[in-house]
Parts: C-alpha cells; sequence; structure tokens
C-alpha cells in the first residue's frame, strides 16, 4: 500500500559552502516523523574517453574515507549553472582537457535516503589540450585505463565510488551492445 507522504515543515539547520542542512517534519499518513536532509546543488561526472580508447580517471584523496579514491572527473555544480556546462569547466579544471564532443549518458541520485543530490554523467570524446586548474584543495593524480582494466578494477573493488562505477557499467554495456 502507497502511504501519502506531506512536507509541513522545512528547517534549515546549517548552510555551508557545499551542503546545507535541513530538518524535514513529515506526515505520513497523519503520523509525524522527522527526517534529516542535505541540500545539494548537484554535480556532472565526466567519462572522458582518449582517442586511444582509454578511459580518463583521477585518483584524489577523499577525506570521509581518509584515502585515495579512483573517480572520473566530477564536480559540484554551481548554483544556477548548467550542467552541461560545470561538466566541461571541471574536465578541463581537473585534468587538462577539453571535449570537443559532450553528451549525457546517465542520471544518477547517489544517496536518495539523505540528500536530494542529481548526478549528470557525460561521455566526452575528441579531446583537446587545455590547462589544468585545481581547485587550491585538490591534489589530483591523471591517468588512463582501458576499459576491461575498468571493469577489473570495479569488480576487485579497486574503484568504488559510485559515479565512476555507474559510469564504467554504462560504457562496458554500450560498447557490447554496438559491437
Amino acid at each position: 500500500m502507497i502511504k501519502k507522504y506531506i512536507k509541513e515543515k522545512h528547517e534549515k539547520l546549517y548552510d555551508g559552502q557545499i551542503i546545507t542542512f535541513y530538518k524535514d517534519t513529515m506526515n505520513i499518513d497523519g503520523k509525524k516523523v522527522v527526517w534529516d536532509m542535505i541540500h545539494h546543488s548537484g554535480a556532472s561526472a565526466i567519462l572522458a574517453i582518449k582517442d586511444n580508447g582509454n578511459i580518463i580517471f583521477e585518483k584524489q584523496y577523499r577525506g570521509p574515507y581518509e584515502k585515495y579514491l579512483i573517480e572520473i572527473p566530477a564536480g559540484k555544480k554551481e548554483e544556477g549553472e548548467e550542467f552541461e556546462t560545470c561538466a566541461r569547466r571541471e574536465l578541463e579544471e581537473e585534468t587538462g582537457f577539453i571535449a570537443t564532443d559532450i553528451k549525457e549518458v546517465l542520471t544518477i541520485y547517489p544517496t536518495v535516503a539523505i540528500s536530494d543530490e542529481i548526478i549528470k554523467i557525460y561521455l566526452a570524446i575528441n579531446l583537446k589540450q587545455g590547462k589544468v586548474n585545481l581547485d587550491e584543495d585538490e591534489s589530483v593524480e591523471i591517468f588512463e585505463l582501458s576499459i576491461d582494466e575498468a571493469v577489473e578494477k570495479v569488480n576487485n573493488a579497486e574503484i568504488v565510488d559510485g559515479k565512476t562505477v555507474a559510469a564504467i557499467l554504462w560504457y562496458a554495456n554500450y560498447l557490447n551492445s554496438n559491437k
């Protein structure tokens, strides 16, 4: 049976640089409950394919896990910025590559229970050299892998970032279905 959800109150608790915390008071079939909710302006991620067929990856430190993770280039969308504009900006800032051709291929909701964040994943091809311009707090190692190497790293839990896993599996499926 589907329940009826009504948001009665949306109270801002904290407004940070990247996220805003809210306390939502919900009425669920007459019963009041409180949910924590995180607002995030969204992000774009880029599955950048070089002319040799390899995928561009980055390894960067992620504080919540206190370790380096392998990811595709990605970044937070500025308020009011279009997702594709964000994708193009982040690709060049983090990798130094500019995409001649870019196309949205996936939309994911990475943390549905606590956040309204949306990540749009783009396929970028026909790359040209641009200029790296990392944020002050970023330290990124850029490298490339074939799709087979990337899938193996997903299967061996060496790549665990959700957007990256989704992008790799989408691309492997895309390649298999377009043989």
